[in-house]
């Protein structure tokens, strides 16, 4: 799995750079994210634009993320996902929680207007 991170302004991005998003997957973006979030990058967008499937060990993980996110008066959104991954937040009711874009330009400016 591949999880690459780039900055915009003062917004960390990661790429997600995978199919399939599973248990084997969901620990390292879970440890990634809180311990970003703990050093001060409290602004985070998660590009899932390459994930054709996810498991709930992974929504768990983006979860924790969020949590640690509310902590420190942070925030994280989710960009760019594909239709089936989208479904599966919608019958879980994630869509309430987390704000999703269809793009990570999309994310990064609407941290401009909070």
């Amino acid at each position: 799995m591949s999880i690459k991170s780039e900055m915009i302004d003062d917004i960390l991005v990661f790429n997600v750079e995978i199919k399939r998003a599973t248990l084997d997957t969901a620990d390292m973006l879970k440890e990634k994210l809180v311990k970003t979030i703990k050093e001060g990058k409290t602004k985070v967008i998660i590009d899932m634009s390459q994930i054709e499937f996810t498991d709930s060990s992974f929504l768990s993980s983006l979860l924790a993320g969020l949590n640690q996110a509310n902590l420190n008066q942070g925030k994280i959104k989710l960009a760019g996902l594909r239709p089936a991954v989208r479904y599966v937040f919608k019958i879980t009711r994630l869509d309430n929680v987390f704000d999703i874009y269809n793009n990570t330009a999309a994310a990064v400016e609407s941290f401009s207007r909070l």
